[in-house]
């Protein structure tokens, strides 16, 4: 969905489980099993809606982080979460024209929101 205004966003997180909002955050974007698109309301602080897909394109021979971040962006991601851990992430992140967070892996996806609504 993304909205493209300044009052929702979408927010993009690689997850290595589908349990929700207690779906775990990966050490890597490129190979995360699942994507957490998660739609909030900044002047509520809210979330509007969740989404969580299967990361289809890790299991391409030649899938790079690249691929990932542009087809979230695609899909309507604002902010990307990286992994603090994921080093080809976070250099190729600064290149493409989307905003970032940058999180410990192993962090629930409600952590994420909590966190990140609080700002």
């Amino acid at each position: 969905m993304g909205y493209g205004n300044d009052i929702f966003s979408r927010l993009a997180v690689p997850l290595d489980n589908n349990n929700g909002f207690d779906s775990i955050v990966s050490s890597t974007l490129k190979k995360a099993p699942y994507i957490a698109l998660v739609d909030f309301d900044r002047e509520k602080g809210v979330v509007v809606d969740l989404s969580i897909v299967s990361n289809t394109l890790r299991s391409l021979k030649r899938t790079s982080c690249l691929d990932i971040m542009n087809w979230l962006i695609g899909n309507g991601a604002e902010i990307i979460v990286i992994p603090e851990s994921d080093t080809e992430a976070l250099n190729i992140v600064e290149k493409v024209r989307v905003d970032f967070i940058v999180v410990e892996p192993g962090m629930s996806l409600r952590e994420i929101i909590e966190t990140y609504l609080r700002k």
